[in-house]
């Protein structure tokens, strides 16, 4: 195998974010990985470019990375061969749902009630672990606070930022937010947000007339003397910050250390996808001053929560009581059945092992998604209420 494998690992880099990247195929970036076959329609050297830029970009080392070397079997059994491939998130993306109009008929539904966001306060479905991380993002907003929210794809961390932003109007809050249209972490994928992005985006808010210095120190001079002239707490929000490079994550330190005296002049919410988690992590040294500074925390899924969820979503839709439409036997089958599956294959000598890792999905908008087409199939089927042998056969 590839030197370029025990790095990852080391750093804890899945193969997939690198190959994203590379713009190449997971199957592809393995087999270079572990038998240092590369592909014949593209160019080496730009492959090999590809890979040293996305090392480069977390500040790793990449001096001999293309090198063979023999496969580290200390620590266990050595990774599987291209030909054994990871079996990733199968069902953690459901395609978005249209509630049909034979459905609305067929259940005396006036509109769909998972269709809509939030519109009021009163809309929200807050659960235990979402009320604690609303007050944490409150507290950066009010108390200075540096927190990160890490939560999948629909599990509802824009809407606790809608909601933070709105109750914010009752208060004398500057909320800081970076245009993050088109972000990325890298200059290849798209635009990566850089500080100096982030602190035109405090001068502009903070003071929309004034002139932004050209040079690097009076800048960011400015930044800090608008923040103690500010009056009022200040709150730097970035969303899709999984997204953030490196480089500027790494600022966040020095951001951190705008201070008057010894009052806390900004407060910093980052809010990703797990990804984020990655970037955060506790053996990133090059991120290490962030992380023992940022508190992160982690909104999680609806759980025992999920009767109460889609009851909710029914009455906040004047639809009546949810009761009338899911048996109780549905709801276990949710839980069974939204989960991203995992199997990675191992070898070691001539035995074969697979461990398989299974994590739960019933997130809002996952269970959306799969409550319409449940009802849609019911109508289809003549189903007077879903139970779970429907919801079963919705997810074959």
């Amino acid at each position: 195998m590839l030197r370029l494998k025990q790095i990852l690992d080391r750093e804890s880099i899945r193969i997939s974010e690198a190959a994203k990247s590379a713009e190449l195929p997971r199957s592809v970036l393995s087999k270079i990985l572990n038998n240092n076959d590369w592909p014949k329609k593209l160019p080496r050297a730009q492959v090999e470019a590809a890979l040293q830029g996305f090392l480069q970009e977390r500040g790793l080392d990449g001096t001999g990375c293309f090198e063979v070397v023999a496969p580290d079997r200390s620590n266990g059994p050595a990774p599987v061969s291209n030909e054994v491939e990871a079996n990733e998130g199968i069902n953690m993306i459901l395609r978005k749902q249209r509630l049909s109009a034979n459905a609305k008929a067929h259940f005396g539904l006036k509109r769909d009630p998972f269709s809509e966001d939030p519109a009021v306060a009163d809309d929200v479905f807050l659960t235990q672990n979402m009320r604690e991380i609303y007050a944490d993002m409150e507290s950066a907003a009010l108390n200075g606070r540096f927190i990160a929210v890490c939560g999948e794809s629909g599990a509802g961390k824009s809407t606790l930022r809608e909601l933070l932003e709105s109750n914010l109007l009752g208060h004398n809050v500057k909320v800081i937010k970076p245009y993050i249209l088109g972000m990325e972490d890298n200059d290849a994928k798209g635009k990566t947000l850089r500080v100096t992005h982030i602190e035109e985006a405090i001068i502009r808010t903070l003071d929309p007339s004034g002139r932004i210095k050209q040079s690097s120190e009076a800048r960011g001079k400015q930044v800090h003397d608008l923040l103690k002239e500010a009056g009022c707490p200040c709150v730097l929000i970035i969303e899709e910050a999984h997204c953030l490079p490196i480089p500027t994550l790494k600022h966040f330190k020095r951001l951190r250390e705008l201070k008057d005296g010894l009052r806390q002049l900004l407060g910093v919410l980052l809010i990703g996808q797990p990804e984020l988690e990655d970037k955060l992590g506790t053996g990133k040294k090059d991120v290490r001053e962030v992380v023992q500074r940022c508190e992160l925390t982690h909104l999680q899924h609806l759980g025992t929560q999920l009767p109460a969820y889609i009851e909710h979503r029914f009455q906040r839709a004047s639809l009546g009581s949810a009761e009338r439409v899911f048996e109780a036997s549905a709801y276990p089958a949710f839980a069974q059945r939204l989960n991203d599956v995992t199997e990675q294959k191992i070898r070691q000598g001539a035995e074969t092992s697979t461990i398989t890792t299974t994590t739960p999905m019933l997130y809002p908008l996952v269970v959306g998604n799969l409550a319409v087409a449940a009802l849609n199939l019911a109508a289809y089927l003549g189903a007077p209420k879903i139970n779970a042998d429907l919801i079963n056969e919705v997810m074959k």
